[in-house]
Formats: structure tokens, C-alpha cells, sequence
């Protein structure tokens, strides 16, 4: 046997055992990234777009701008984004400079740039391999292209998931300073597999993955920094500003837990204060980059700018709005962060033991951040789009706060390990046993809501990870019925996702033409609900239709089920056999026209045979005036339409003016 493979065997385990922080480190970051990726899903935004194409651009086309993906796939098939406010999807801005750049902070970007740099060199090298073997040539992708989306997605995943994992690993090192073993293990598993920090910050390239990379990595610093003198601590308050400068420039709301570490440290630290602000000018990479692009007039804002002006980003400072979204992102069924992860009641418990033990500079430090988080929940609250858009699940900006939610959870869990730890010590008095097991009696009643809250609160998160809905579009987007839907128990975004899994796994449509040959219907009545921003305006049976070009209206479809086999409504979250109306426009000369959109109204419910039924869409209208026939189809999605249900008819008349948009200047 080789000697040298000997001594690796005998050396690489004993090399382990002299550096076990090293082994449980690499230990948590593997658990981690296996967990992350074993869906096998990019759960993603188109938010993301420019901070997972940036580095390939920059390395690959030589440019920091995004000029050459003008009419490239992301504007539409043809190169168009026709529902795109000013042409250009919402994620790009055209810069006063003349060229296409990013409409968000390109902090994200900077810090994974290491690992992009690693996937850039993989590619050149699988291309390379590649052609050694095929008598063809084989060139690099062109990252423009649609054929290189997958690898865009892929790489996504795998930064987000390798950058949250890393996250996870600073998140146990900056709790064990502070609290034992077991109180470590199980606050870690909570911030990583019972919060969103599984579902949201590893699944993409999201603002988050990375703020909450390096907000973790300002509180390990800082609260290593309470431990060492000298130049360690000056090498981690180092660190720490470097952290807190690039903070802004990958989430600009998070720039308060910046303000935070500053104020900290120049109570805490004094003079060595200045080593952390030495570390600041990494937020110059962003201002500068700003300036280039949008002038010393948006040196914060750059292209946020667009968006802000656009109305999509705008606070609304009402005591209505500020109600309702305090209430929508702690308790309401489809956003509140308790509902989704119920466990971060416990950090109520120990934000009140930081409040005792407030002497200690630990809990100086958390309550400095706790401060921080407080002010940027109230600003999320005055926030307009407080619930985070259509596509996340769960609460997408509490997940800014998550490292300081979970941190003073293990505050609790210390709690629970010493009064097991000292179950065994007697009491000298009757009294004083009375209390003692009044006490642990309390103890182990609160372990075990908390062991329900993490049971849940983790399978709440799975069922997020393994399942993929369209609850934020479906039946209508958010922006139509936000509010309603947010706080409907009826159909919840847990309740769709967890419907979604298990009717993938029963599938009841089973062989799609079998279940064609049994099923039929009828579309009794069409009927108006109003525009886009109200969908509760009327509810008039429609004989005839005339609208303006390129109009939106929500439709509602009245149907009974004729056949004898049951329907599926959107709420199973099923998709292939769902039963749906599909909406088609044929013009004078009976040639279909087709929109920008597909356009369908969904099902709701699973009505039985014999059973009437509602379906409900936006529906959007032809550009082009004229005179046209509407017809409603019911189909089964995947599968087919159904044979022998007649079409529903209405004629359509398409005057007048089209809608613009209205800009700001």
C-alpha cells in the first residue's frame, strides 16, 4: 500500500481533531449547502437578473453596463417589453449616461464576485474539455442569450445557497461566544432551517442572502471584539467596517444596522473606533458606481431612482397603512413572520433578559441592533409594497431582521440547559423546593411550546422549499386584491403549498385523456368585475363588451360541472389538472389574435358533478380597434380542453384611446 496514502488517512482525521472549529464549521456549512440545494429549484425574482449577470458581463463582455442586452430575451420573445413602463423591464434602468445598468445597488454583485470569478473559470474550462472531444467549435456561451438562462439560474442558486450557508456558520461562532453548546446547536438550526432564511435567502441572489451575510459577520466581529485587546481587536473592527460599509450598498433600508455597529463602537471601543472606520469606504464602490450611471444628483438612490419615481417604492405615512402593515408582517395568515415561523416568539423572552442583563456589553451590543431592527420595522410599515411583491413566501422583508431574531432566542435555550443541568441539585428547604419545582414545571411547559414552534415553524419552511405555487398571481395579483387575500384564512400560501405537494404525490386527474373522457361543464354567464384596481367595482352579466385598447378588466366566469368527475381549483395548487377557462380573441375574420398574455380565469374550489362553481382573472385586452368575438373555453391545464363543453361567445368592441402610462418627471 502506498505509505503517502497511509499517513493521509492517519494525519487528515487527527488534523481535524486539533481544529474542531474548523470540523464543526465545515460541518454546519456542508449540512447547510445539501439542505439548500437538494430541492433542486431556483426560487428566484427577477430582482435578481442583474446581480447573478453582472460578474459574467464584466468578465466575458469587458463592461460594467448592460448595453448589450438591449432586446435581448428579458424585454419579451420579440425583444419588446411592450407592459414594461418606459420599454425596459423595471430590474434595468437607462442611465442619464446613455447606457443600460442595474435599477438596484450593486453591493450584492462586489461581495460575490469571488465566487462568480470561480463559475466564469468553470464554464471556460467544461467549454474547453468539450472541445478536446467534438470535431466542432466550441465557444462560451453568449450570457445574452436565452440558451444561457439555465446557467444564470444554476449559479444563482448555488451563490445564494453557498453564501447563506457561510451565514449560518458565522451566525453559531457569534453565539457561542456568548451561550453553550446546546443552546448554540439549536439557536443555529433556528435562524437555518426554521425561518426564511431557508426558503428566501438560499434559494437566489436575493438582497437579503448577502445583508444578512455580512450583518452576521458584524456581530461575530463586534462581540469578539468585547473579548480580545490590541491588534485582534483592531483586526476585527477592521473587518467590521468593511461589513458595515458595504451594508448600504447591497440593501440601502439595512444602512441602520451600519449606524448601529458605529454607535456601538465608539461607546464600546473608543479610540480603536477608528479601525472600523477605516473600513467604511468600501460604501464608495456603490457611490461611485452611481455617480458614473446617474450623476451626483443620485449618488444614494441611483437606480432606485426609477423605481421610487415610478410609484412602486413609495412610502405611505398614514396611520390606516402603518396598522395595517404592523399587523400584515407579524400575524396576518399569508405574511406574518409568527405565522411562517412562530418559534420567533421566544425572542420576545430573550430581548427581555438583554433588557436585564443591559450592563453587559454583549447586551449593550444587542440592543443597539434590536434598536436598529425596531426602526427599520417601522419604516417597512410606511413602506407602500409592504408585503414584498407577488413571487416571495412568507414575510420577504422581516427576513432583513432574522440574525436579530434569532440571536436572543439562545438567551432561552440557555435558560432551558442550566435548569436541566441543575434538575439534580437539592433544595435545603420545603419552601424553597416548592419554588424550585413550581419553576422547572414553568420551564419545561415553555420547552415544550418551543420544540412544537420549532417543529412547525421548520415544516412551514420545507413545504416552501419543495413546493412552487402561483399564489401571488393567481387568481389575481396582489397589487389587485393584496389586502383581502393577505388576510384570508380561506387560501392561505401554506395551505396552497402544502396542497401543491400532496396532490403531486395522489394525483388525482391521473391519465389526462381518461379524465377528459369523464369530465365536462358549462359556462352559464360572464360577468364584469371592474378594472385592475378594483375588482370589486360591479358585478353586471355581460351581453356585450367594449373597452379601449389595450385594457385590463377582472372577469368572472359563472360555470357548473356537468359531467361526473370532480374539478380542481386553484387553491390545490396542482397547475397540470387544474380546471380553468381559457379566454381567446378571434377578429372579424375569424383569425385569433393574440395579446401579450395568455389570459385565463381560475377556478375556485373542487365542485363536485352537479356543483356550480365561480372563475375569476384580469383579462388583457387586444391593442389593435375593432370589432372581435370573445370566447371562454373550459380546459384542464396539462391536459387538454374539455370535448364536448360548448364555447361561451361574446362579442367584443375595441374603440376609443389607448391607456398610457403616466410618468413623473
Amino acid at each position: 500500500m502506498n505509505p503517502i496514502g497511509i499517513r493521509l488517512k492517519i494525519s487528515l482525521p487527527t488534523w481535524f481533531k486539533t481544529r474542531p472549529n474548523l470540523a464543526i464549521g465545515l460541518t454546519i456549512f456542508l449540512v447547510c449547502l445539501l439542505v439548500y440545494l437538494i430541492n433542486s429549484q431556483t426560487i428566484s425574482s427577477n430582482d435578481n437578473v442583474p446581480h447573478s449577470l453582472l460578474a459574467f458581463n464584466l468578465l466575458e463582455n469587458h463592461t460594467i453596463n448592460f448595453d448589450a442586452f438591449r432586446n435581448s430575451h428579458f424585454y419579451g420573445a420579440d425583444g419588446q417589453c411592450a407592459n414594461c413602463p418606459g420599454g425596459v423591464p423595471y430590474y434595468f434602468s437607462e442611465a442619464p449616461n446613455g447606457h443600460l445598468t442595474s435599477s438596484y445597488p450593486i453591493g450584492t454583485a462586489v461581495v460575490t464576485f469571488p465566487l462568480y470569478l470561480a463559475f466564469f473559470i468553470y464554464l471556460k474550462i467544461q467549454i474547453w474539455f468539450q472541445g478536446l472531444f467534438s470535431s466542432a467549435a466550441v465557444s462560451f456561451p453568449d450570457i445574452t442569450s436565452i440558451a444561457f438562462e439555465s446557467y444564470r439560474r444554476s449559479f444563482e442558486k448555488l451563490a445564494g445557497a453557498i453564501c447563506t450557508a457561510l451565514s449560518v456558520v458565522i451566525f453559531y461562532f457569534a453565539s457561542r461566544l456568548k451561550f453553550s453548546p446546546k443552546a448554540t446547536a439549536v439557536s443555529t438550526f433556528v435562524f437555518a432551517f426554521a425561518t426564511s432564511t431557508w426558503v428566501i435567502s438560499s434559494q437566489g441572489l436575493k438582497q437579503h442572502t448577502i445583508s444578512n451575510l455580512l450583518l452576521i459577520t458584524v456581530i461575530y466581529c463586534l462581540l469578539k471584539a468585547n473579548r480580545v485587546e490590541g491588534k485582534p481587536r483592531q483586526r476585527l473592527l477592521l473587518i467590521a467596517g468593511i461589513c458595515c460599509g458595504l451594508i448600504p450598498s447591497v440593501r440601502l433600508p439595512c444602512t441602520v444596522f451600519s449606524l448601529a455597529a458605529i454607535a456601538y463602537s465608539l461607546f464600546a471601543f473608543r479610540k480603536d473606533t477608528l479601525f472600523l472606520l477605516l473600513g467604511l469606504p468600501t460604501a464608495l464602490i456603490n457611490t461611485v458606481w452611481n455617480y458614473h450611471f446617474f450623476g451626483i444628483e443620485n449618488l444614494v438612490r441611483g437606480g432606485y431612482s426609477r423605481l421610487l419615481d415610478g410609484g412602486s417604492g413609495s412610502y405611505i405615512f398614514t396611520l390606516d397603512h402603518f396598522r395595517d402593515a404592523f399587523w400584515g408582517l407579524l400575524v396576518s395568515p399569508s405574511d406574518g413572520v409568527f405565522i411562517f415561523s412562530p418559534v420567533l416568539v421566544f425572542t420576545l423572552f430573550g430581548t427581555y433578559q438583554i433588557w436585564r442583563l443591559r450592563a453587559g456589553k454583549d447586551e449593550q451590543l444587542l440592543a443597539c441592533f434590536i434598536g436598529a431592527s425596531v426602526i427599520l420595522f417601522i419604516s417597512y410599515c410606511f413602506f407602500g409594497p409592504w408585503n414584498g411583491g407577488n413571487g416571495s413566501y412568507g414575510s420577504r422583508y422581516m427576513t432583513d431582521l432574522l440574525p436579530i431574531l434569532c440571536f436572543p432566542i439562545g438567551y432561552f435555550l440557555e435558560r432551558i440547559v442550566r435548569q436541566s443541568d441543575l434538575s439534580a441539585v437539592g433544595s435545603f428547604s420545603v419552601a424553597g423546593q416548592r419554588r424550585r419545582k413550581l419553576h422547572r414545571f414553568g420551564l419545561q411547559g415553555a420547552a415544550i411550546l418551543f420544540a412544537v414552534a420549532l417543529v412547525f415553524s421548520t415544516g412551514v419552511q420545507a413545504v416552501g422549499a419543495f413546493s412552487r405555487t402561483t399564489w401571488g398571481t393567481v387568481p389575481l395579483p396582489l397589487a389587485v386584491d393584496g389586502k383581502t387575500r393577505i388576510w384570508s384564512w380561506h387560501d392561505t400560501q401554506i395551505q396552497r403549498h402544502v396542497n401543491s405537494i400532496l396532490f403531486d404525490v395522489f394525483n388525482p386527474v391521473g391519465n389526462g385523456n381518461a379524465y377528459l373522457q369523464t369530465t365536462d361543464g358549462e359556462i352559464e354567464q360572464i360577468l364584469d368585475r371592474g378594472n385592475m384596481r378594483s375588482a370589486q367595482a360591479s358585478q353586471r352579466p355581460l351581453t356585450t363588451l367594449a373597452v379601449n385598447p389595450g385594457r385590463q378588466l377582472v372577469l368572472q366566469a359563472q360555470l357548473k360541472n356537468t359531467g361526473t368527475t370532480r374539478w380542481y381549483g386553484y387553491e390545490t395548487g396542482m397547475v397540470r389538472g387544474e380546471t380553468r377557462v381559457l379566454v381567446r380573441f378571434f377578429n372579424a375574420a375569424n383569425q385569433e389574435v393574440k395579446p401579450s398574455t395568455r389570459n385565463r380565469l381560475y377556478v375556485s374550489g373542487m365542485p363536485k358533478p352537479g356543483e356550480t362553481a365561480t372563475a375569476i382573472g384580469a383579462i388583457a385586452f387586444p391593442k389593435q380597434r375593432g370589432d372581435y368575438t370573445l370566447k371562454f373555453e373550459l380546459t384542464v391545464a396539462g391536459v387538454g380542453s374539455f370535448i364536448d363543453s360548448p364555447t361561451y361567445s361574446l362579442p367584443l368592441s375595441i374603440k376609443g384611446q389607448a391607456q398610457k402610462r403616466k410618468k413623473k418627471l
